[in-house]
């Protein structure tokens, strides 16, 4: 016979009841429930699981939302800043190309000063239709208002007045001028090719313009000597120097140092005598001193 297991139940008037469920089907009952809390159990954790990974998301697209507003209003910072550098870039060009004009104006007058003619380029000039036609008018001159003819312009004048001796070459005062002086050896009235500029013994020589060493050494009455070639046919001449910083050969540009006063050959004292020669033909410095100056 089947196993069976009794429950007895007993009220509270002294009934009572009797019931008796088989062994195997209590075994049944017991492991569908214990299924059934399984089957819950692993729902509420997903169901848990799943409200956690929603609360995350929905603070991670909180998060995401506030950087993209903070991201949005760099943004605007950067156009906004971007425009004033634009605007700024514009008016910085403006007055540079203003002061680039004017630079190249006064480098043409000094040009002109010097003797050096400026040349004025074929794209500036009109091409004339008819050599016979009757002209006439006032005369004003091509502005240069593109900058790329300005740039050009610039340039060209520069380069004329690289090759030019310009400015001073050392520092100090002028003790004797160009022309006709009191030889200070022998008392008679001498001409004087050059100007005397004078300072303590050491101080730097510069060149003043660029161009090519074509002798560094003693020559007599210069004593140690330093003669440049420059450009458009001018040479300068640096004399009585203490020793040299250049050597025949060297090329140089102007501002480089090319010895230090002294007092060697010729001379009553520490200074540099310095000459300025066009077309191997001596020139006054003084007024190519001047010029470098503007």
């Amino acid at each position: 016979m089947p196993r069976k297991i009794h429950f007895i139940i007993s009220g509270a008037e002294g009934r009572s009841r009797a019931l008796s469920v088989k062994t195997s089907r209590l075994k049944l009952y017991s492991a569908l429930c214990i299924l059934m809390l399984v089957c819950l159990s692993i729902t509420a954790g997903f169901g848990l699981h799943s409200i956690l990974q929603n609360k995350k998301m929905h603070q991670n697209l909180s998060q995401a939302r506030h950087e993209l507003g903070i991201l949005q209003q760099q943004g605007y910072l950067m156009l906004t800043e971007l425009q004033t550098l634009r605007q700024q870039k514009a008016e910085l060009f403006r007055h540079e190309v203003a002061k680039l004009r004017e630079r190249s104006t006064q480098i043409e007058e000094i040009l002109t000063q010097v003797g050096v003619e400026v040349a004025t380029s074929a794209s500036e000039i009109p091409p004339e239709t008819d050599l016979n036609s009757n002209l006439g008018g006032p005369y004003y001159p091509l502005p240069l208002n593109e900058p790329e003819s300005l740039m050009d312009f610039a340039g060209e004048m520069i380069n004329l007045a690289t090759g030019i001796p310009l400015g001073e070459p050392v520092s100090g005062w002028i003790s004797s001028g160009y022309g006709a002086r009191t030889d200070p050896f022998n008392q008679r009235r001498a001409f004087h090719y050059g100007i005397d500029i004078a300072n303590q013994i050491g101080t730097p020589i510069m060149a003043t313009a660029a161009g090519e060493v074509i002798f560094a050494g003693t020559n007599g009455g210069y004593g140690k000597m330093v003669k440049i070639k420059h450009p458009d046919d001018y040479t300068s001449i640096f004399g009585h120097l203490k020793n040299f910083k250049v050597r025949t050969g060297d090329m140089v540009e102007r501002g480089a140092i090319i010895g230090t006063m002294g007092n060697s050959g010729r001379s009553t004292g520490s200074h540099l005598h310095y000459e300025v020669r066009l077309n191997d033909k001596p020139i006054n410095p003084y007024p190519l001193i001047f010029l470098g100056e503007k």
